[in-house]
């Protein structure tokens, strides 16, 4: 469901022109943002020393561990979501964010 020319796809799956795609580097402050505005929602304070730590450098903590990390963006280039996943053992992944 990435790039234009799945834009169709993307709308008959619900995702109303919004693409997924890797997260970029300016993607960060969009990220914690989206992150911590759902904390907030469920009441959860932000752990930045401990399970928060990996949104202070977001894709540099996924690619660390051998993982990725992708964002849901508008049709206007906005981040309104994002996933990470990663390698947890020699046969599962883990995600998060």
């Amino acid at each position: 469901l990435t790039g234009p020319a799945s834009v169709g796809a993307r709308r008959e799956a619900g995702f109303a022109g919004c693409a997924i795609r890797p997260a970029l580097a300016g993607d960060a402050p969009a990220i914690r943002a989206l992150v911590r505005s759902v904390l907030d929602e469920y009441r959860l304070a932000p752990d930045p020393d401990g399970i928060d730590r990996d949104l202070e450098d977001p894709i540099t903590a996924y690619a660390g561990r051998g993982g990725a990390l992708d964002t849901v963006v508008d049709e206007a280039g906005k981040v309104v979501g994002c996933c990470g996943i990663y390698p947890h053992g020699a046969d599962e992944c883990a995600r998060a964010l």
